[in-house]
């Protein structure tokens, strides 16, 4: 449920099922989510906005972050201060 334009790190969606440390899992299941353009998993991020993995590639990644305008650093990071914090 990460509206467009928006991005979550691992360790947040971890915190918000309630399973603070569970933040492997929530990048387990993001790479093993078999519907990326229909549940958005482009939009979950290493911590410090690192771009993490993603499974059909880190320049699908990138295309998708941009075209949200999501504006991805070169080095394969997302300005921080770009982050919209969880409601």
């Amino acid at each position: 449920t990460i509206p467009a334009g928006q991005w979550r790190t691992y360790g947040d969606i971890a915190l918000q099922i309630g399973r603070p440390r569970a933040m492997r899992a929530v990048g387990s299941a993001c790479g093993a989510n078999p519907l990326p353009f229909l549940i958005p998993c482009h939009r979950v991020v290493a911590s410090g906005g690192r771009w993490g993995g993603f499974g059909l590639g880190l320049e699908v990644k990138e295309v998708l972050l941009f075209r949200e305008g999501m504006i991805p650093r070169a080095s394969g990071q997302i300005n921080a201060h770009d982050r919209i914090p969880l409601l």
